[in-house]
């Protein structure tokens, strides 16, 4: 009954407004009842990543339950990680709506939300709820941080949510690459990102040993290779434990099938972020010589979409478009061809793919 719900939902919920149809979806995933195991383990793609054990590298990425109200029922989807938020210390309405738009025949999303968002005291009660009472044995939840638009510090603001937010989830990441927050991709640049780094490991090095999680970096693809290269550098001098690659794009590729919707403002999701972004994704693990870890964000829509961002250099994948146009269940698909990938191609474990082609893919041939 619940699979054959799931199956029929993204038809129902893609006559909707897209906004008011992602909110129909989160209201639905928060009613599902807790489990305490994931059924879906297999040897074969099972990770240790960063001190965190996952069932298989397939997580779903922020922006999709931005205030932690389903975390439960979208673990039971199958993902074997979520990521919330993206969380700022006041809660903020966002931009503007209309906010979301969908490019259908593009397999694409085109969204300006501006970190909308219930604010940290409240989204740290739900991840409290949820880190404490279930999810040790059943899932990874990790919260992505921000900074708010009115913010006079961003760097105080990532700050505060390390310190209120990563004591209740596994790990924390600061998103300093969302183009709907003014500024906010400043961060990337040599000195805001210095010193952003090295307030965040501070800040974490000062906590009790047991609410010192790992610290993740999310990074945009709408950069040059001279400032990935200055990115990568620095990282590397940080105890970073992962970077995610990447976020939504402000570039319109010359492969956009034509919409009304093309122009819009926002940042672009789904199937046409997928070059850039899994090539930025191998330059920079060769830059880094594989040394951080790596998650790849970026059109995944299906086993071939998936391991290529392993084969780029990602240990573990998040999606975000390609399940609202595909529906819950990619995530089995994906799994399933993985792991009968791993079986044909006579390997042993998912991880002895990562990087293999990256040196072929960050040359875009």
């Amino acid at each position: 009954m619940l699979n054959n719900i799931f199956q029929l939902a993204p038809q129902f919920l893609h006559k909707l407004d897209p906004e008011k149809a992602h909110d129909i979806a989160i209201s639905g995933l928060s009613l599902l009842p807790k489990m305490s195991t994931n059924a879906w383990k297999c040897d074969s793609l099972k990770i240790q990543f960063c001190n965190m054990h996952f069932n298989h590298p397939i997580g779903l990425a922020a922006g999709f339950d931005k205030n932690a109200q389903a975390c439960a029922g979208l673990l039971n989807l199958g993902f074997s990680f979520i990521e919330t938020g993206t969380v700022t210390p006041i809660a903020q309405a966002g931009n503007a709506k209309p906010r979301i738009f969908r490019l259908p025949q593009n397999k694409a999303l085109i969204n300006r939300l501006g970190f909308n968002n219930d604010g940290m005291q409240s989204i740290k009660m739900r991840l409290k709820d949820t880190y404490t009472t279930y999810l040790p044995d059943s899932g990874i939840v990790g919260v992505n941080i921000g900074a708010n638009k009115d913010t006079s510090n961003k760097v105080e603001d990532y700050i505060i949510g390390l310190k209120t937010l990563m004591p209740h989830a596994h790990y924390c990441t600061a998103n300093i690459s969302s183009p709907n927050t003014p500024g906010l991709r400043d961060l990337q640049h040599e000195k805001p990102l210095h010193n952003l780094l090295e307030s965040l490991c501070k800040t974490r090095q000062g906590m009790p040993p047991k609410h010192q999680k790992p610290l993740f970096v999310k990074i945009s693809p709408d950069i040059t290779f001279q400032e990935l290269r200055s990115m990568a550098h620095i990282l590397c001098q940080y105890p970073i434990d992962a970077v995610i690659v990447s976020n939504t794009t402000i570039s319109r590729p010359a492969t956009l099938i034509s919409s009304p919707h093309n122009n819009e403002m926002g940042g672009l999701s789904g199937k046409p972020l997928y070059t850039l972004s899994t090539q930025i994704l191998a330059q920079f693990y060769l830059l880094t010589e594989g040394k951080i870890p790596l998650i790849g964000v970026g059109g995944i829509r299906d086993t071939h979409t998936a391991l290529d961002k392993i084969k780029a250099g990602a240990t573990l994948l998040q999606m975000y478009t390609g399940f609202i146009y595909e529906g819950p269940a990619i995530v089995k698909k994906i799994y399933d061809g993985l792991k009968e990938t791993i079986k044909q191609d006579n390997k042993k474990h998912i991880t002895d793919y990562v990087g293999i082609q990256a040196e072929h893919i960050a040359q875009g041939s």
